[in-house]
């Protein structure tokens, strides 16, 4: 498994970490002893998974656009 990048806004890169999902610990355990440092294992129900994994993504997406909407009100009465 090769590494994956992102770049960020800024220009610079950083690794871009891989989630591997499976209801079986031997999947996740067979990913760990090859030696893949940049994936996490997780062992659960892939549904319940996204189902997390939506959970905190609409969160976060709630919290930026609110930080954004603080920050431009400022900018206005300023």
């Amino acid at each position: 498994m090769l590494p994956a990048f992102v770049t960020e806004k800024d220009g610079s890169m950083r690794e871009l970490p891989t989630i591997c999902v499976d209801s079986s610990e031997f999947v996740v355990s067979k990913l760990k002893d090859r030696g893949t440092h940049q994936a996490f294992g997780v062992v659960t129900n892939a549904q319940d998974f996204m189902h997390i994994l939506r959970l905190y993504v609409e969160r976060e997406l709630t919290e930026r656009n609110a930080g954004r909407a603080t920050a431009q009100t400022s900018k206005a009465r300023a």
